[in-house]
């Protein structure tokens, strides 16, 4: 009996008790001769990891800051510049000096849900003696105070505040272009409502930058972001407005610069199926440049309004309807657009698209209207074909117009252009008031200035402009164009178009396309123009993809009676070998000429760049660049070549970089020639 009650004993406790790393028994005397068992149970100590990256920097009860990482840098560069603008000649030895140390942390005040931030901090020292063109004086030196803070206060409430701060230097230069150093300072906050029913954010910001280099520019802006959401079941409702304040100087030249755009934007759905929806856009933007001393002034507004219903009646057959109204205003001139249009579009077979579009327009200015007339046909049909992809289209069009307005001067405003390399840009419009063009980047907040970041040039009745190898405008780049043009008045036209194309996509490695494209007039009544519309376009490709080559070779010919009748071959090419593992050969060039039949003039174009890296082991890369681009015509004759080679070392957090420049500027018709050649040697150590 005795053994019994012992053995119920333990198990009733082993059942109920918790692990134990430890456990002692020992019998109790009770009544009688039995004997129970008391258990003494341990609890496991509780395991702790182990903070291997040692304790904070600062941690007190109300505020904390984590341990700064730390990172530094020195550098050395030497330049040698030869220099001859407008016959004047100059020579210039330049040596500078950095050295430079990073800290970087992160924290919080009073707790992580109040004020967190994140704190970067760059002081720069800079040494350079010699007089040059970085100096003022023989022997300078200064001191980069470089920081960034970002703060975000109540950042888990439904309001929340982000500030921010920034000053940094960049020294900004590829294999073919000049020297600049940019210094930035910005600062400002975004206020953040975090509402589902209205969402809503508020921005301040203010930035100055100032460039130094072959140019020198400066600007000062203030901008101001409003956004605002509200989403329900059918509906989809957003608010943007921006205001930007901004001053520049380029060189001599000085702007003052105010831009608004407001877009008030809705997408209404009369199904949960999406088969209709009604899009509605409200928009109010502006625009004024005024130089400092008053001379010249553009100001511009343009009011927009616009409603489009989309009507998805079958799988294949879709419909829009719309209109539109826009109110113009620039300097004097005023145009009222009213409109309505309706398209139709339908797919057959999943290979054939046709499209039906058709549109009224009134064109108001202060000499009276303009009444247009549109109308739109057009075929694509797309298809596999046992070697690839076939793709052909084909239509037309037809514009009427009844004009009642008197000869004058109107705007056409931030007309759209873009630029590239070998390309030729003609304004839209003929007899173009070349005082009143204005060049500026898409958001029209930078300014260009002409003979220093673009020419115009006059053929026949257009006006082409053209960037500068060396100004502030980079290939590619979009611009708007706003300028001054004679309206045509005193006769009613019709004008047809057609058009066809071709292209063809063979085993997945040749691509050939043909495009052709014909416009034409007819006056209806009046006085007939001087010059009619009568334009032929031919374009032909063919492109070669096939292993590490990318061949392409474009003819154009555009025919027409303005200036702007021109023929233009170009042949392109892209090359990449990796022959062995951590080598990498590429290279890239173009070349081709364009005859403008106007003046029998002939330009000629060549741009040329290879780039070799080798990785010969994993502490080590080497590398070598070159470039050269060449445009030459009577008009214009400017040439730029670069070369670069570099060795970059790596050991563990420490990096070094060796390289060495040489630079090569003509702008023949301007007098200019640049040449350059600089060694740098740089060494850094990563957080």
């Amino acid at each position: 009996m005795r053994q019994l009650i012992t053995l119920i004993t333990f198990v009733t406790i082993a059942a109920t008790a918790p692990k134990v790393d430890a456990v002692s028994a020992e019998p109790v005397p009770v009544q009688g001769n039995a004997k129970v068992v008391t258990i003494n149970i341990h609890p496991l100590v509780k395991k702790t990891k182990k903070n291997t990256a040692g304790p904070p920097a600062i941690r007190l009860k109300y505020f904390y800051l984590e341990r700064p990482e730390t990172s530094m840098k020195f550098s050395y560069e030497l330049n040698n510049e030869r220099l001859i603008n407008l016959g004047e000649e100059s020579e210039d030895t330049i040596e500078e000096f950095r050295e430079g140390i990073g800290i970087s942390t992160k924290g919080w005040l009073y707790h992580p849900a109040l004020l967190s931030f994140v704190l970067d901090f760059d002081p720069e020292w800079i040494q350079t003696p010699g007089n040059g063109e970085y100096t003022e004086s023989e022997d300078d030196s200064g001191y980069l105070n470089a920081y960034s803070l970002d703060a975000d206060i109540l950042p888990l409430k439904p309001y929340t505040m982000h500030l921010f701060g920034r000053k940094y230097q960049n020294s900004f230069r590829n294999t073919f272009s000049e020297r600049a150093i940019i210094d930035t300072d910005t600062y400002g906050g975004r206020l953040a409502l975090k509402y589902k029913m209205l969402p809503t954010a508020f921005s301040y910001s203010n930035t100055k930058t100032a460039r130094r280099g072959a140019l020198r520019s400066s600007q000062d802006q203030d901008l101001f972001d409003l956004a605002m959401n509200h989403d329900k079941p059918n509906s989809v409702t957003r608010l943007t407005a921006s205001f930007r304040d901004a001053f520049q100087t380029n060189e001599e030249e000085k702007n003052g610069i105010q831009t608004s755009y407001n877009y008030l934007q809705n997408t209404y759905f009369f199904k949960r199926d999406l088969t209709k929806k009604l899009m509605s856009d409200l928009s109010y933007n502006w625009t004024d440049n005024t130089k400092e001393d008053d001379s010249i002034s553009f100001t511009s507004s343009n009011l927009r309004w616009t409603e489009r219903l989309h009507w998805t009646h079958r799988k294949n057959l879709w419909s829009d309807y719309r209109i539109l109204y826009q109110n113009q205003q620039t300097e004097g001139s005023d145009i009222n657009t009213k409109s309505i249009g309706a398209s139709l579009e339908h797919l057959l077979y999943e290979n054939l698209t046709t499209s039906i579009d058709g549109e009224g327009l009134r064109y108001e200015y202060a000499g009276g209207t303009d009444d247009v007339y549109t109308g739109k046909l057009d075929f694509k049909y797309n298809r596999d074909i046992p070697w690839g992809t076939l793709n052909l289209t084909t239509g037309l069009d037809s514009v009427v117009t009844n004009r009642n307005t008197d000869e004058n001067l109107i705007w056409a405003t931030n007309e759209q252009h873009t630029v590239i390399t070998g390309g030729t840009t003609f304004l839209r419009q003929e007899n173009v008031d070349q005082d009143s063009i204005r060049v500026t980047d898409k958001s029209s907040s930078i300014v260009y200035i002409r003979e220093q970041d673009y020419t115009v040039e006059e053929v026949g009745t257009l006006i082409r402009i053209r960037p500068t190898l060396f100004g502030n405008i980079t290939d590619g780049q979009g611009l708007l164009v706003s300028y001054r043009y004679g309206s045509v008045s005193g006769y009613d036209d019709i004008v047809f178009g057609r058009w066809a194309g071709m292209s063809v996509f063979l085993w997945s490695t040749l691509r050939l396309s043909y495009d052709y494209y014909r416009r034409t007039q007819d006056i209806i009544s009046g006085v007939e123009p001087d010059t009619a519309i009568d334009e032929t376009a031919h374009k032909v490709q063919a492109r070669v993809l096939w292993k590490w080559t990318d061949t392409t070779l474009s003819y154009d010919d555009f025919d027409t009676l303005l200036g702007s009748a021109r023929t233009t071959r170009q042949i392109n090419e892209q090359l990449t070998f990796r022959p062995a593992r951590g080598f990498v050969l590429n290279f890239s060039g173009n070349m081709g000429d364009t005859l403008f039949r106007y003046s029998d003039e002939k330009e000629k174009f060549y741009r040329v760049a290879t780039k070799i890296i080798w990785n010969p082991a994993y502490w080590v890369r080497t590398g070598f660049e070159a470039y050269e681009y060449n445009i030459s015509e009577s008009v214009q004759d400017e040439s730029n070549t670069g070369v670069l080679t570099f060795i970059d070392l790596f050991y563990g957090k420490w990096i070094c970089n060796l390289s060495y420049r040489y630079l090569e500027d003509t702008y023949q018709t301007r007098g200019y020639y640049r040449e350059r050649d600089g060694f740098m040697l740089k060494i850094s150590r990563a957080f």
